[in-house]
């Protein structure tokens, strides 16, 4: 890319060897782009100054303003609910993601003061439209970029919608943060800690009792079992809970707590068969009897 050097004698010319009347002094160990006492390249993305991009490289500008990625990623059900070893996200790089994580970071205003003194400075020997666009140019090549998109890391069972997951100082000046947000479940829902689930019975199976098996929500678990007592379910949408198989639950546990929420599991009722065939049967000898009557009254 073009260097401050560059840019500066295509502004200036020839007058930046002048020295003494415009303001420009040389010494053996400054740089030559020293304007009334001010190293002006340090104003540059990469000049190395105080509010130069280059300063970035120092490890103490993390505890500084920086630019902040924010990814939202989507993971299914299951996976938050036993954990994934080494799971892959990918973040997404884009112009307008790099201004809005330079904003939610803080670096914005660094950059946006080192572009402005850079453009002020030159509006003293140029017009205001080429000071402008340098101040664009300027904050717009200073903005942090990832180089790297891709992070592992594992996934912690029962982590739930919302968890964040920040890969701090990914590189200088960069943090990258991964909200987690639930796939749906075809099976399953979550309500705090608690799962909920639905089931299908006869009306004589609510009539009489009996048990049913629910398959788990993670791998390698035994089916839920769940034992209805007679008449127990008498209408559709009622709730009978299992203890402790709900959702994992995470951190320090109160006195008597589950390690896991419960299992809400809500019933829908169904006819039974043979009474489906019968109440069919009636219906269509209902019909056959109707159109009769319709036809002798024709006549």
């Amino acid at each position: 890319g073009t260097s401050p050097e560059d840019l500066f004698r295509e502004f200036y010319g020839r007058q930046m060897g002048s020295g003494g009347a415009r303001g420009f002094h040389y010494g053996r160990r400054r740089s030559p782009f020293y304007f009334n006492g001010v190293d002006i390249s340090n104003f540059f993305p990469g000049g190395g100054g105080r509010f130069g991009f280059g300063g970035l490289s120092d490890p103490s500008v993390y505890n500084g303003p920086k630019s902040i990625f924010v990814q939202h990623v989507t993971i299914p059900l299951s996976e938050l609910y036993s954990g994934v070893e080494s799971k892959a996200f990918t973040l997404s790089d884009s112009v307008w993601q790099r201004y809005r994580a330079a904003f939610r970071g803080g670096i914005a205003g660094p950059l946006a003061l080192q572009a402005f003194m850079m453009s002020a400075t030159l509006l003293l020997r140029t017009s205001w439209p080429v000071s402008l666009a340098c101040f664009i140019a300027s904050f717009h090549l200073s903005l942090p970029r990832p180089t790297k998109l891709f992070f592992r890391t594992d996934v912690m069972r029962g982590w739930k919608g919302g968890t964040k997951v920040t890969f701090s100082g990914a590189e200088p000046g960069v943090d990258v943060v991964f909200v987690i947000g639930e796939g749906k479940n075809d099976r399953f829902t979550r309500d705090g800690d608690d799962l909920e689930t639905t089931a299908t019975i006869s009306k004589s199976t609510a009539k009489k009792g009996g048990s049913i098996l629910i398959k788990p929500l993670g791998k390698g678990e035994l089916p839920v079992l769940v034992k209805i007592k007679p008449g127990e379910i008498e209408s559709d949408g009622q709730v009978l809970t299992v203890k402790g198989r709900g959702w994992p639950r995470r951190g320090s546990l109160g006195p008597g707590e589950a390690p896991k929420g419960d299992l809400r599991v809500v019933f829908r009722l169904k006819a039974d068969k043979k009474k489906r065939k019968n109440s069919s049967s009636a219906e269509h000898v209902d019909r056959e009897r109707r159109s009769t009557r319709k036809a002798k009254k024709r006549r």
